[in-house]
């Protein structure tokens, strides 16, 4: 495993090496204004934030963190990564607007692909949007504020942009203080995709090899492809065009604290307990639905770190290592309630045994040799197959440092376009700050009703309540 030096020279054009398959990926979705990345920052600070400091914040930012320098091009007929070589910022204040508008455009933005800036900033003042403050916090903090980050994934994946955010608080924070800020010290660590390229690359060998291994993996697709989903056929669709909209869920910290000593005790991941909860929850409501089954067979995809195989962590590891999504079957009982806790562990263990078998790595080789289609939603959306996806961070506190004396992080939420994927119409992207449960429901709103969406979201939550 290599890390990628930084130049000496900013925006020089540098060719730097060819694009992986992720990058590659992320780009072809982003010229389509899909799959792009948002973050919400919520703030408070000791003044009023004023527009010059969070645009020399961003500036530096940019000039700082050697991925956000990342632009695309064309070498050779391949698609290859270079330096950006346009060196203004993207950056906007927004008066009076609320998040949901403000992110609802960074879910379809378009950015500057062969000159970069690859994310953009906005600053929004006045957003009728309330605070959403801490209760542990000084009370010299007093004045709120909203910063909304775009990115495109081809550029950094989850963990890249909690990274990312840090810096961007922390640069703030000595903006505003005063305090001198080194330009040519580098913040965060390129790191190539060389070791788990070569594990894909031998995998993709064996499947060229073995035509019985080849064939499970065609079985394995087609299976998951038959699939018909609840969350599609239980439920009445709007009439809305086609576009992610999101919906956000804090869930309190006695909840959240209850909840996550109880997974301990049972001996599941917080994750597999959340999934549990989900999907029991997805179950309940079909069963309100009439639709009666001693056994109901959902299918999750469950996102992936890929830096959970490198062979030892290295800090502010920036990148994108997102890896092929974990497809996972899962058998809900009717009666499930009785025994929610056997069935957690059940899918704990089918989830762990996935991870530890790296199937991910096996998908990820098996569609670079088959050049499946991710497709889009068919206009009656028989295509989808997938009930919803889950994205769980874990707790992002240490990732995201909460600032300094100045400036601090009260809330973060993440989501991603994703209303043209074929195959799931929705996603829940999750995770743990400052002691709270955050969830953000992003879904294709031609798709499900966002009614439908807020109820999901709150028998989850009662599901959580009620596990003791």
């Amino acid at each position: 495993m290599t890390t990628e030096g930084n130049s000496d020279n900013f925006f020089d054009g540098h060719w730097m090496r060819e694009a992986t398959f992720g990058e590659d990926f992320f780009e072809d979705q982003h010229l389509k204004a899909h799959f792009l990345t948002c973050y919400r920052l919520n703030l408070k600070s000791k003044s009023p934030l004023k527009e010059e400091d969070v645009r020399q914040a961003v500036t530096y930012l940019y000039r700082k963190c050697p991925s956000l320098q990342f632009c695309f091009g064309v070498k050779d007929g391949k698609r290859w990564i270079r330096r950006s070589t346009n060196p203004e910022i993207d950056f906007q204040v927004l008066h009076g607007k609320e998040v949901k508008e403000v992110r609802e455009c960074l879910h379809s933005y378009r950015y500057k692909s062969e000159t970069g800036p690859l994310f953009c900033a906005r600053l929004l003042l006045d957003s009728p949007d309330p605070p959403l403050d801490a209760d542990d916090l000084e009370p010299s903090l007093s004045h709120s504020s909203i910063v909304l980050f775009g990115l495109h994934h081809g550029i950094s994946d989850g963990t890249t942009n909690m990274y990312i955010m840090k810096f961007f608080v922390s640069l703030l924070n000595d903006v505003i203080a005063g305090k001198p800020v080194d330009e040519d010290e580098p913040l965060g660590v390129l790191v190539g995709n060389d070791y788990i390229g070569a594990e894909i690359g031998e995998k993709v060998g064996m499947l060229m090899r073995d035509q019985s291994l080849k064939e499970k993996m065609v079985k394995k697709v087609e299976k998951s492809d038959s699939h018909s989903p609840y969350i599609i056929t239980a439920f009445p669709k709007p009439k809305e065009r086609c576009m992610t909209h999101s919906l956000e869920y804090i869930v309190d910290p006695e909840t959240t604290s209850k909840f996550f000593k109880k997974c301990r005790e049972e001996k599941v991941t917080i994750n597999s307990g959340f999934s549990a909860a989900a999907n029991v929850a997805l179950i309940d409501l079909v069963q309100e639905k009439g639709v009666v089954s001693d056994q109901y067979v959902l299918q999750n995809a469950h996102l992936i770190n890929l830096r959970r195989y490198w062979e030892k962590p290295i800090p502010n590891a920036l990148g994108v290592h997102t890896g092929f999504p974990l497809i996972i079957f899962s058998e809900v009982p009717r009666k499930v309630g009785l025994n929610y806790w056997n069935y957690a562990r059940s899918l704990h263990e089918h989830i762990s045994r996935y991870l530890k078998e790296k199937t991910s790595l096996f998908d990820q080789a098996f569609q670079v040799i088959s050049d499946i289609p991710m497709g889009t939603p068919s206009d009656d959306f028989k295509s989808y197959t997938t009930d919803f996806t889950i994205s769980n961070m874990g707790d992002v506190t240490p990732l995201a440092t909460e600032g300094g004396e100045e400036v601090k992080i009260t809330h973060i939420t993440r989501s991603t376009s994703n209303h043209l994927v074929g195959k799931c119409p929705m996603s829940i992207i999750c995770h743990t700050f400052r002691g709270k449960f955050t969830m953000t429901f992003d879904y294709n709103a031609a798709a499900l009703e966002r009614e439908f969406i807020s109820k999901f979201c709150e028998q989850i939550v009662k599901r959580m309540q009620g596990l003791e």
